[in-house]
């Protein structure tokens, strides 16, 4: 998270209610953490009852940042107001350097903003484009497109799909919010403290129903993760070194064409090649390497398995 004065000065400022969604899968047992500390809170997950105890950990919770649990009498309405300082600068010290919180600046109150968030949880994108992982269901032949989880509580994810987004989506995402605040990591940010993103001032019509992405929006979110991540690469492993920089990046970009996707079999593909040698899958020697990783039929985890492995006794002179 960027450093908390700046975030803290803008949500300051705001004269409506601000609440926080923090996310659950960021902390060990997030609802058991805000009680324990006096927030106020709801979860943006129903607990279906079925015993899944992980799944109420992780949930993400919107959290009031104008009163404390236990505020009021049994069965009063509280009118939602402008952040307390210091429950806001409690929040801001829970949360720490995760890019775990994400404030929306709401005039129509929480409520209002619990329905909303509840709303958007899930987000339908192309079919081709959903990744093979639990929260994500089943599409029908028929269907274009599918729905799968859309973690409105990472900063992270926030920095990557909302500038990729037209003015219609953007209506949709903020529903009746006036602004969304967020701290992402340094890497999705050039610089900034905080990114804002504010309602259209004339909202456009927003179709009913979930939130779609189309293809454009899929290649743009992929476009920005791929210069943060090749960014992060150059930053983590050339020590510095302008040559060992643009080697680097060199490494990076012929790991996305054999579609290495993943932090670590990019990281893994690059290490590879400061130890062996620039473009080493490309020499003679390592011939074995690029068919494999050239290879569509595998997936990326089994292409850098193959890469190490033989490296590893090409180098060693072909002794296992």
């Amino acid at each position: 998270m960027a450093a908390p004065g700046h975030l803290k000065q803008s949500l300051l400022e705001s004269g409506n209610p601000v609440l926080a969604v923090v996310d659950g899968a960021q902390f060990d047992d997030l609802p058991r953490d805000l009680l324990g500390i006096g927030f106020f809170h709801k979860a943006l997950y129903l607990d279906r009852g079925d015993g899944n105890r992980d799944r109420v950990a992780t949930a993400p919770q919107l959290v009031w940042l104008d009163r404390r649990a236990g505020n009021g009498p049994p069965g009063t309405v509280a009118v939602d107001g402008p952040p307390d300082p210091q429950i806001l600068q409690r929040l801001l010290m829970f949360v720490g350097a995760r890019p775990a919180a994400v404030f929306w600046e709401c005039e129509a109150g929480g409520e209002a903003l619990y329905r909303h968030l509840r709303a958007i949880n899930m987000v339908r994108i192309p079919r081709h484009a959903i990744p093979e992982n639990p929260f994500a269901t089943s599409v029908p032949a028929t269907e274009t497109h599918g729905a799968v989880l859309f973690r409105h509580a990472d900063a992270n994810v926030m920095a990557q799909v909302l500038p990729a987004l037209n003015t219609v989506q953007i209506t949709r995402v903020l529903g009746p919010a006036n602004a969304v605040l967020f701290a992402p990591d340094a890497d999705w940010t050039d610089g900034a403290k905080a990114i804002v993103i504010n309602r259209p001032r004339n909202p456009p019509p927003v179709p009913a129903g979930m939130l779609q992405l189309e293809d454009w929006n899929m290649s743009l979110i992929d476009a920005a993760r791929t210069a943060m991540m090749r960014k992060q690469a150059i930053g983590e492993l050339a020590d510095r070194d302008p040559d060992k920089s643009v080697r680097v990046g060199e490494a990076f970009d012929r790991a996305s064409t054999y579609g290495l996707g993943a932090k670590d079999h990019i990281w893994s593909f690059i290490e590879l090649d400061l130890l062996h040698g620039r473009s080493f899958e490309r020499s003679p020697r390592f011939r074995a390497v690029l068919e494999h990783l050239e290879d569509e039929q595998l997936t990326p985890a089994v292409k850098i398995q193959w890469a190490q492995r033989e490296t590893t006794v090409i180098a060693k002179g072909g002794m296992q």
